[in-house]
């Protein structure tokens, strides 16, 4: 059986013991991305989890190794068991939520690029995701709209100071995530 096999084992497969990240996914040979947003896409229920959906859909189908972490670490069903059956591996559970840091640190050197929707979720893994990161990944920061423009708009709608303090902090969130990120993704010409 060795001697059947013995080719593809040497082509496609590591040292026995290595790279069990990959090895355990087949991701090797792969592009590999992470994505993190929130929670589980509900694609039946928010405009935006149907966008992160398709997002995941349209990475799976060009052959990526996907892997995705809602940040309330919650198994949503029926949509994180349809993410599986495309493909993607979600990360969720109160294990890895009390130990993410430790996650990212020993796993994130295998993402060939890390995509982040949101300024409040990226703020938070955006520093650990940089240091650990290999130097040839790529982090893709999607705040899915500039919460600053909105909050500004808000402002100009209704005079409500404690609004334009907002927004005026949630620029600086938002332009510091900007700086940190090696790409900024919207999907509006104006912003």
């Amino acid at each position: 059986i060795l001697e059947k096999w013995k080719e593809v084992l040497e082509k496609n497969h590591f040292e026995n013991g290595e790279n069990v990240f990959l090895a355990r996914a087949r991701l090797q040979k792969k592009f590999n991305i992470l994505v993190i947003d929130h929670y589980t896409p509900q694609y039946d229920k928010y405009a935006g989890s149907r966008t992160l959906w398709m997002y995941l859909e349209m990475f799976t189908k060009m052959g990526c190794g996907v892997t995705f972490i809602g940040d309330n670490f919650f198994k949503h069903e029926p949509y994180t068991e349809e993410l599986q059956q495309m493909g993607v591996e979600v990360v969720y559970g109160v294990e890895i939520s009390k130990n993410i840091d430790k996650w990212l640190m020993d796993n994130i050197k295998y993402f060939d690029s890390i995509y982040t929707l949101r300024p409040h979720i990226t703020e938070k893994y955006i520093d650990t995701l940089k240091k650990y990161k290999s130097k040839e990944a790529k982090i893709i920061y999607n705040g899915v709209d500039f919460h600053f423009l909105r909050l500004q708009r808000e402002w100009e709608f209704n005079n409500d100071p404690s609004i334009i303090k907002e927004a005026k902090k949630m620029k600086e969130i938002e332009f510091d995530l900007f700086r940190k990120s090696d790409k900024v993704a919207t999907i509006s010409s104006y912003e």
